[in-house]
C-alpha cells in the first residue's frame, strides 16, 4: 500500500512541469458508462417516448422551438412532434475527451455543443469531432465564462445539458482562484480552528472554493441554456461534504421535477453524478430562485463558505435525505466495492496476504 500511495503522490506532485508530457485520453471508457446509465436516468435516454409536460417545447423543421399544443396548432398533428425527439440539442461542459458528447451524438443522434478548458491552458483536448459537434473553449473559471457561452447556446435552446464540475490542473493556477483561496486560509486562521466547511482537498478550503466559482459559473450558464423540460447533470466533487451538496440540491430541487443521484466513472475521485430532470424553465418562480442563489451568493469572503453549507437539519433537509436515501446507498456501496477492489488489487500485485497486515474496515 506505501507503495501505491508513493506512485499516487508523484502523480500529483506540483513541482513537476507536465505541460509538455499532455495526452488526450480515449472516450471509450466514458461512452461505456454513460450507455450503461443515461438509460436509467430519463426516458429522453430510452426507447420509449418521453412523457412531455406542457411547457416542454421541441426543435420544429423550421428551427424553431415550440410546444405540443403549437406543433399540434402549426402542423396539424404530433408527427412532427414526436419526429422532434430526435433533434435535441445539448450542451457539455468540461466536455474533454469528448466521451458524453459522443453518446449523445452517435447513441442518441443529437446535435450539441461542447466546452472545454483549452490545451494550452492544461486542458486535456477533445479526441471525438463530428459534424454535429460544434466546440468552444471555456475556464469556467473565470466569473465571465458563462456569458459568452449563452452567445453559443441561447437561453432555452438545450434539452440537456452536461456540466463536468472538475478543476483542472490549470484552473489551479489561476490568480483569481489563489486569491479565494487565501480568503478560506484567512478566515479560518483568524477563528482559531479548521471548521468542518474549511475542509477543501488540502485541508484549507482550497478545493471547495474552487468547486463553488466553477459549480457557480456553471449553473448560471446551465439554468439560463436549459429549455423547460429539459435535464441537467453534473458532477459533486467534494466527497462526503453532505451539508454543501444539500444546500445545493435545496436551490436547485424545487426547479425540477425529478432528481436522481448517481455512481460516477471515477468512483476514486468524483463520488457523485446528479441528474434534475423535467425543468421549470427560467421564467417559473422556481428557476428564476435558483438562478437569483448562484448569482448573488459569494464565492469569496469571510462568509462565503458558510453560505454555501446547510447549518441546521430543518423539516426541507429532512424531506431531501428521505429522497435520496437509498441513492446514497448506491453510492456509498460502489465507493466501498472500489475500495475493496484497490486493497485486493495491491494485496495481489505486492504478494501480501490479507491476513498478515492490517484489515480494512468499511
Amino acid at each position: 500500500m506505501d507503495a501505491q500511495w508513493k506512485k499516487r503522490d508523484a502523480l500529483f506532485d506540483k513541482t513537476v512541469d507536465r505541460s509538455k508530457k499532455q495526452s488526450t485520453p480515449s472516450t471509450r471508457k466514458y461512452v461505456d458508462f454513460y450507455r450503461q446509465w443515461l438509460p436509467r436516468l430519463s426516458p429522453i435516454f430510452g426507447a420509449q417516448p418521453t412523457a412531455s409536460r406542457e411547457d416542454e417545447t421541441r426543435i420544429a423543421p423550421d428551427g424553431m422551438r415550440y410546444t405540443k399544443r403549437e406543433f399540434v396548432d402549426f402542423f396539424g398533428g404530433l408527427d412532427e412532434w414526436r419526429a422532434a425527439a430526435a433533434r435535441r440539442r445539448f450542451a457539455d461542459v468540461g466536455a474533454a475527451p469528448g466521451g458524453m458528447s459522443e453518446t449523445l451524438v452517435k447513441v442518441y443522434g443529437w446535435h450539441g455543443h461542447a466546452f472545454s478548458l483549452a490545451v494550452r491552458e492544461e486542458g486535456f483536448g477533445m479526441s471525438f469531432r463530428h459534424p454535429w459537434l460544434t466546440y468552444d473553449d471555456a475556464n469556467l473559471a473565470e466569473d465571465s465564462s458563462w456569458r459568452d457561452m449563452l452567445r453559443v447556446a441561447p437561453p432555452a435552446s438545450c434539452d440537456f445539458i452536461n456540466l463536468g464540475i472538475v478543476v483542472d490542473r490549470g484552473q489551479q493556477k489561476d490568480d483569481a482562484m489563489r486569491s479565494k483561496i487565501d480568503a478560506a486560509r484567512s478566515k479560518c486562521e483568524a477563528e482559531g480552528k479548521s471548521a468542518p466547511s474549511c475542509d477543501g482537498e488540502d485541508g484549507d478550503g482550497a478545493g471547495v472554493l474552487s468547486f463553488l466559482a466553477i459549480l457557480a459559473n456553471e449553473l448560471r450558464f446551465g439554468l439560463q441554456a436549459l429549455a423547460p423540460g429539459g435535464c441537467l447533470y453534473f458532477a459533486y466533487q467534494t466527497g462526503g461534504n453532505l451539508p454543501l451538496l444539500y444546500r445545493i440540491l435545496l436551490v436547485l430541487r424545487p426547479a425540477f421535477a425529478r432528481m436522481r443521484l448517481t455512481p460516477t466513472f471515477a468512483a476514486h475521485r468524483t463520488p457523485v453524478y446528479i441528474f434534475l430532470g423535467e425543468y421549470a424553465g427560467l421564467e417559473s418562480e422556481a428557476g428564476a430562485a435558483a438562478l437569483a442563489f448562484f448569482h448573488e451568493t459569494p464565492t469569496t469572503g469571510a462568509t462565503a463558505l458558510n453560505a454555501w453549507h446547510v447549518s441546521e437539519w430543518s423539516e426541507r433537509v429532512t424531506a431531501l435525505h428521505e429522497e435520496l436515501v437509498d441513492d446514497l446507498h448506491g453510492v456509498w456501496a460502489t465507493q466501498t466495492a472500489h475500495l475493496l477492489e484497490t486493497r485486493l488489487r495491491a494485496e495481489q500485485e505486492y504478494g501480501v496476504d490479507s491476513q498478515e497486515g492490517p484489515a480494512l474496515i468499511i
